[in-house]
């Protein structure tokens, strides 16, 4: 009995971590193997395509001086890019739940 509740909480924990570690603020923006996806609010409020920022960005201008070049208001993109990573850390957040949820029911009922 306590080699089952010990390797249960074992997995349980092992899960959480996973699930934890893979979430982050702005993992949204990162490039990650295979994906070079930019934010479309920093595109928008810059006014460049992907290449452009990039490129924009490689020659040594931020993306304040960006903004603003384009008549943004940085508060403004900050909000809303904050508002595009807390969407993409709750839809990850609840992939990953329903992916716990499942197999949690499977390793009960095995």
């Amino acid at each position: 009995m306590t080699f089952k509740r010990i390797t249960f909480t074992l997995l349980l924990l092992a899960l959480f971590g996973s699930l934890l570690s893979a979430i982050s603020a702005d993992d949204h923006l990162r490039p990650r193997k295979g994906r070079s996806q930019v934010s479309s609010v920093l595109l928008e409020a810059t006014g460049l395509d992907e290449a452009g920022l990039r490129e924009a960005l490689a020659t040594g201008s931020t993306r304040a001086e960006l903004i603003e070049a384009n008549g943004g208001d940085i508060a403004a993109v900050s909000a809303a890019l904050v508002a595009e990573a807390t969407s993409a850390i709750e839809e990850s957040a609840a992939a990953r739940q329903a992916a716990l949820s499942q197999d949690l029911t499977a390793w009960v009922a095995g």
